[in-house]
């Protein structure tokens, strides 16, 4: 269902948040977005033991939630653009397969994913809002325990999913595809300690209807869980990421200057493990340095399980 004005606002291509989902992974995972600015790929989201495939013959599925509240939208100079706010509710189930048979030594596991959105803009001309399907996704990992260390790298595919309205001012569905590459290593040098890092860049497809191309981004993900209670359930740490945009917008094949994004956040996590397959994670990440995107703060809700045995 949609609320807006019939004409679409340049201002509002921004402010659907960087978050599409989610998504993203758990343990392994992806996506978040802009038509200028927006993301398939979840940066933040590969938090906790990254660099981990689910076992030989087994399916790990993951729920991702997340709800962003956005404080304001900040232009190519780090300002606040008056009037503009915004909030975002998202979800994502995902799930992951891996092979009985490695490959040279190498696990190989598949996956896919959905993600819908529900998002709200307020401006002064009014209050805006969309919500539905955003996409379908594939993927595909190797991945591999080297003593201490735990390493995944794959490719995913991002395939547009529901109703996309060229004359609206705010749209869930960013009509286009899109692919990622995904790599993250995981250092767990005792039980008590995951320290996780995820690297992901992705390259965004043209709008079919506006011819609007962001230029490509990547980012590193970060997350840090210590167990410090004689139950080991519980874990505390931190997590965050940056981003950036590392290639200028295209509007019908002509370059875009002055609208790369980039943007810094952290903050604190907590996960409960009701055994090593199962566990539910809340983090709140907030936003800082944020240029020609929506600035502040994304509330995580993240639960993984298995299937098999």
């Amino acid at each position: 269902m949609r609320t807006d004005s019939p004409r679409r606002r340049p201002c509002a291509r921004r402010l659907a948040p960087g978050l599409a989902l989610i998504f993203a992974a758990l343990m392994t995972g992806p996506v978040l977005a802009s038509e200028s600015g927006r993301t398939y790929f979840a940066h933040g989201g590969q938090v906790a033991y990254a660099g981990f495939m689910p076992a030989p013959g087994t399916v790990q599925v993951y729920g991702y939630s997340l709800f962003y509240d956005v404080d304001s939208l900040r232009d190519n100079e780090g300002n606040s653009i008056p009037g503009l706010s915004a909030e975002a509710f998202a979800l994502a189930p995902r799930a992951i397969y891996t092979f009985e048979q490695p490959w040279h030594g190498y696990k190989v596991s598949v996956g896919g994913l959905a993600q819908a959105l529900h998002l709200g803009l307020n401006t002064p001309m009014g209050e805006f809002f969309d919500n539905g399907a955003l996409l379908f996704g594939l993927d595909a990992y190797l991945s591999r325990s080297f003593g201490n260390f735990h390493v995944m790298g794959g490719l995913m595919a991002y395939l547009p999913w529901g109703n996309y309205d060229p004359n609206a001012v705010v749209n869930v569905m960013l009509n286009r595809y899109g692919g990622a590459i995904n790599t993250a290593v995981s250092w767990v040098p005792t039980p008590r300690w995951d320290v996780s890092l995820t690297l992901g860049h992705e390259f965004k497809g043209r709008n079919r209807d506006t011819q609007y191309r962001d230029g490509q981004q990547t980012g590193l993900t970060y997350g840090v869980a210590y167990r410090p209670f004689e139950d080991t359930r519980w874990d505390l740490g931190f997590s965050g990421y940056y981003t950036v945009q590392v290639e200028d917008d295209r509007q019908s094949g002509v370059t875009v200057e002055g609208q790369r994004l980039r943007k810094v956040t952290i903050g604190p996590k907590a996960s409960f493990w009701f055994n090593p397959t199962t566990a539910v994670i809340v983090q709140w990440q907030k936003e800082y340095e944020v240029r020609n995107a929506p600035r502040g703060d994304q509330f995580w809700l993240m639960t993984s399980f298995r299937l098999g045995s």
